[in-house]
């Protein structure tokens, strides 16, 4: 499985690029997972301007049934987010679960 974990803000250029190399990966069938975790999770939010360079982002859940995205739920609680307010579906899990997926990956690219 490639491991895609996302750490930095929507506005930082690799944000971007991680979401373009997911969508490829998707596309040519590789087994992946996603991990949004501290600043990354506005990543997941609707942006609050027309400025919007992850519009793709729906294209996870929408186009290729995308269901592995993860999420930090300590990083939720310090951010006062809920998963509601996140424009794609994703799981809340803790520091162990994150630990166990990241063990299980074949690869690990960070953005």
């Amino acid at each position: 499985m490639l491991l895609f974990h996302f750490s930095n803000s929507p506005e930082h250029p690799s944000s971007r690029q991680g979401l373009d190399m997911l969508l490829m990966a998707l596309s040519l069938d590789q087994p992946c997972a996603a991990i949004y975790s501290g600043a990354a999770l506005g990543q997941l939010l609707q942006p609050t301007s027309a400025f919007n360079p992850l519009k793709k982002i729906t294209m996870l859940a929408g186009v290729f049934d995308f269901t592995e995205i993860y999420v930090d739920e300590a990083a939720l609680a310090d951010h006062q987010i809920t998963l509601s307010e996140l424009r794609i579906p994703a799981i809340a899990v803790s520091a162990e679960a994150l630990a166990k997926i990241q063990e299980n990956a074949q690869h690990r690219i960070n953005f």
